[in-house]
């Protein structure tokens, strides 16, 4: 930490000390100052008077994030009763600080109208999640395309046919 020294202020003057809290990064998110003694009144000259030490404390955390997935069924057949009430997808990932990939396997629904599923679990902001749904068997009437990801953070590569992809938690 610094030191700062204010001089030349008034006898009887109350300096209030405050500070705000910067603005989270792409990493990294500020809680607010903690202070000791934080305000004090300005003694006279020759007094004993002690001289008044101010401290401040910083938190500072990673910047978390989540991914959700959300299925969209589309083609003439979207609509068909034949269309499984949901997929499964398997998310994996590693943040920096683990030394194993981490997966989950998770039931999207089908629904146009139902919300998209959280993957449950906050990651580090710029964390890489994969994510690889399994291949639906065609029959009934219905022969299944290979899957194609998109949305915000998405990253298809060249091609957005792929059936397993990462998404980085933005």
């Amino acid at each position: 930490g610094q030191t700062v020294t204010l001089e030349d202020l008034p006898v009887g003057a109350t300096v209030t000390l405050s500070e705000a809290v910067p603005a989270p990064g792409e990493k990294l998110t500020w809680s607010a100052a903690t202070f000791t003694g934080n305000s004090a009144i300005v003694p006279a000259p020759g007094t004993d008077a002690p001289v008044v030490t101010v401290g401040i404390t910083n938190t500072v955390q990673r910047t978390l994030g989540t991914v959700c997935v959300a299925k969209v069924v589309t083609g003439d057949e979207a609509g068909s009763p034949d269309v499984p009430e949901s997929v499964e997808v398997t998310a994996s990932w590693q943040q920096e600080d683990q030394e194993e990939i981490q997966r989950t396997v998770l039931s999207i629904p089908t629904d146009p109208e139902a919300p998209c599923t959280p993957l449950g679990e906050d990651l580090y902001i710029g964390t890489a999640v994969t994510l690889v749904e399994t291949p639906l068997a065609d029959g009934s009437g219905i022969a299944w395309e290979i899957p194609r990801w998109s949305g915000t953070g998405i990253d298809t590569g060249d091609d957005d046919q792929v059936v397993g992809d990462s998404v980085v938690v933005n």
